[in-house]
């Protein structure tokens, strides 16, 4: 098996009052953390709310959260994953391919066909594993395709995710203290 490294990067949203707390864990290919970065939270103001309205989300998941977290990595990844659609705007600005993961089929409509490509789970056959790029990023697929095939033969390829989560609300009390 030939050595990778891949970054999941997530986040964790408070509804009320709205805070965004981003995090992003490097793993090697048989799933050991090398390496784990998080934001102190970002608490837009209502006037941001009602000025950039159902785009804000988007804007703080890319530009204030994925970039900053991404740009920051000591460790060179070779693929990022994500687990909601609103991280991918940010390809644009990483050099580093970046995918959105997701289980079964996956929400994709016809206008995604060459955007998306589903593949069985090399340990759970019956289950779906689905990557989606960023438009005018189809190339990532292929390579980012064979990354989680083989990350996916010894860890659940979502799972992940979970291990940021759960350290995020560890970290929470502290993150806000320092914001």
């Amino acid at each position: 098996m030939w050595s990778f490294q891949l970054a999941y990067a997530t986040a964790l949203i408070q509804a009320a009052p709205s805070k965004f707390f981003g995090g992003v864990l490097v793993l090697d290919s048989s799933g050991d953390p090398l390496e784990f970065r998080c934001t102190t939270p970002v608490q837009p103001l209502p006037i941001q709310h009602v000025l950039w309205g159902q785009r804000l989300k988007r804007y703080i998941l890319t530009e204030l959260l994925l970039i900053p977290l991404v740009n920051s990595l000591k460790t060179p990844c070779d693929l990022v994953l994500v687990e909601d659609a609103d991280f991918l705007g940010a390809r644009t600005k990483i050099s580093v391919p970046l995918l959105l993961v997701s289980q079964g089929g996956g929400q994709q409509g016809p206008e995604d066909e060459d955007r998306t490509v589903i593949f069985a789970d090399p340990l759970a056959p019956e289950q779906k594993i689905c990557l989606t790029c960023t438009r005018g990023f189809e190339d990532d697929l292929d390579s980012g395709r064979r990354l989680v095939e083989a990350f996916a033969r010894s860890c659940v390829p979502l799972e992940p995710f979970r291990r940021i989560e759960e350290a995020l609300k560890l970290l929470k009390p502290q993150l806000e203290s320092r914001a």
